[in-house]
């Protein structure tokens, strides 16, 4: 899963939140994602590999702590805020962390492992409610139009 973890920006609270952010992209990389942090401020040039060979984390961090210095120059020649290619970047991830907050980290995987039981919940209800309707269809009890509405009826619920 590609992961970006937005950190840094031009505001005061830059290094703090470089190493929260650092932290969180560690956190992340342990439990097997491909996570890579990006400054919201500067971004990243190279938008389509991004994701793409080896990363060093701590290269990448020390990269990011290396502009600090560079952001009030920047900060009046500029009339934006986003960096170059983050919200290319970011469209291209398939989850963005922009908090600091580690309790994020596991608040997104409870939901995570709850929407996914759910999603299982909804293919099984559907399956057995479609071969109920067919199995009584075949008994000549259920007509087409049962058979219509019972999948549509399945298909609605599972949506909502």
């Amino acid at each position: 899963m590609n992961i970006v973890v937005l950190c840094a920006g031009s505001s005061t609270e830059r290094e703090v939140s470089i190493v929260t952010g650092t932290q969180v992209c560690k956190a992340l990389r342990e439990k097997g994602h491909n996570a890579r942090v990006l400054d919201v401020f500067f971004g990243d040039k190279n938008r389509e590999t991004f994701f793409d060979g080896g990363y060093d984390l701590e290269a990448a961090c020390a990269l990011i702590q290396s502009d600090t210095e560079r952001v009030a120059a920047e900060l009046n020649q500029r009339k934006q805020f986003v960096g170059e290619n983050v919200f290319a970047i970011c469209e291209a991830a398939d989850v963005v962390f922009m908090t600091s907050r580690l309790t994020a980290l596991v608040e997104s995987f409870k939901i995570a492992k709850v929407t996914n039981r759910i999603a299982k919940e909804n293919v099984v209800f559907a399956l057995a409610v479609k071969a109920a309707v067919m199995v009584l269809g075949l008994c000549g009890i259920a007509s087409m139009w049962m058979a219509v509405f019972a999948d549509s009826g399945v298909a609605m619920l599972c949506v909502l």
